[in-house]
Formats: structure tokens, C-alpha cells, sequence
């Protein structure tokens, strides 16, 4: 036997040109761009989002699809029967690197979740409708225990996607950890809204200068925002 399995065998095809029939192009065309090859008979069979996308057949280069809840989402482009089709694609932040997540687990029902990704991995399963890989980022969720060194971001992914209980737990144990998330590089990366969360936190374990230093840091970083952008 040559230790071939049927998961190994598709795990081969995930981002493979071989006998590819779809290619996605993600990014910004003006900046950097992405791609990664598909197979539509496996993308179709495991998820009604792209049965859907697959089976219309669009008169012009654009296709519409129904509107998607969330966030907006980052243009993707379509590669289809030699079409260029744009769509809505549902996966947020990191976009390319989220579509090889969804497309790993579509080939082979697996693949690796993180705590710092899950939220926005389980928004784009839950608006294709992969229900096991939403259900996997919920335990990854629940069960991680937080880090002060991603904790920032994780509470700017909840407000986002609008789950309150991992923002709830998040500025709990920013407000435990206060010291540890004040002196850290992501605490200027905290939305206004967040801030202001973090600020009517009672008994924050940090001393008032340390507190302080932090909010210099993060005005700091929003002038060089302002400033980036010719405002």
C-alpha cells in the first residue's frame, strides 16, 4: 500500500492547478493580488454558497449574488469559464489567508484554527453555511485561553462581528491583565470605541501612570494614521 487516502489524495488538490476549472484572484488589483485554483465539483458539493455561485449563469462580467450580512467584505475576483466574475466574498480581515482555511476544510474537513483568526474563520463558515467549521471555530473560541499579546485584537474581531460574550470576556481580562495589555504594542491598536470600554473598566490593575503612557502611544498612533492619509 502506498498510504494514499481519500483526505490525503484531495488535500493534494487544494490550491492546485491540476484539473482546476475555477481561479479566485483576492486583493486589491491597484496594490497586490492573490490567486489560488478550485475545483467547482468539490467547492459545489460541500457548500451551497458556491452551488449557488456556480449554477447561476451571469450574462456580463459581473455577477450578483444576495446581499451577505456582516461586515463589508473584501472584492474577490472570479476566474469562471473564462469569465471575470466579482462577488462579495465573506471573509473579512486576512482575506486570502482565510480562503485557503475555508478551502482546506472544504476539501478535507479539516484544518488548523487559532484563537487570533477564529472569529473572523467562523463568520465567513457562518455565512457559507460550513456549519462543522463554525461549530469548530466556537470550541477553539470557548476553550483558548487569552494572551495579553492578541487579546487587543481578538476584542476589536468581537466588536466586529458583533459577538458580544468573547467581547464581554475580553475586556474582563484586559482589565485583570491592565499592566501587562498597557505596556503591550497592540494597546494602540484599540478602536475609540474599545478604548472608551476600557477606560469605564472598574479596578483596572495597572497604576495610573502606566495607564497614562498607553493612552500617549495610542494618540501617537492615530496621528501617524492622520497623517498617512494626508488629513
Amino acid at each position: 500500500a502506498d498510504g494514499r487516502t481519500l483526505a490525503t489524495d484531495l488535500r493534494a488538490l487544494v490550491n492546485s492547478r491540476k484539473y482546476s476549472d475555477v481561479t479566485f484572484v483576492v486583493g486589491d488589483p491597484e496594490k497586490s493580488v492573490d490567486s489560488f485554483s478550485a475545483h467547482k465539483a468539490v467547492l459545489a458539493s460541500r457548500c451551497d454558497y458556491f452551488e449557488e455561485l456556480f449554477t447561476a449563469k451571469p450574462d456580463s462580467a459581473i455577477l450578483s449574488l444576495p446581499e451577505l450580512e456582516g461586515p463589508t467584505f473584501t472584492k474577490v475576483s472570479c476566474f469562471l469559464n473564462n469569465l471575470l466574475v466579482s462577488l462579495s466574498f465573506p471573509l473579512g480581515l486576512l482575506t486570502f489567508f482565510l480562503c485557503q482555511k475555508v478551502l482546506e476544510f472544504l476539501y478535507t474537513e479539516h484544518t488548523e484554527v487559532d484563537l487570533q483568526y477564529a472569529l473572523s474563520l467562523r463568520h465567513a463558515s457562518k455565512v457559507c453555511g460550513i456549519h462543522q467549521l463554525q461549530a469548530t471555530c466556537e470550541q477553539v473560541i470557548a476553550r483558548t485561553e487569552l494572551r495579553t499579546d492578541f487579546v487587543v485584537s481578538l476584542l476589536e474581531d468581537a466588536t466586529r462581528f458583533h459577538s458580544d460574550a468573547v467581547k464581554a470576556r475580553c475586556v474582563e481580562f484586559i482589565a485583570e491583565n491592565a499592566k501587562e495589555v498597557c505596556a503591550s504594542p497592540t494597546f494602540a491598536r484599540m478602536s475609540k470605541e474599545n478604548l472608551l470600554l476600557f477606560l469605564q473598566s472598574e479596578d483596572l490593575n495597572a497604576r495610573e501612570i502606566a495607564v497614562f503612557q498607553a493612552l500617549v502611544a495610542w494618540g501617537n498612533e492615530r496621528v501617524k494614521e492622520h497623517e498617512a492619509k494626508g488629513e
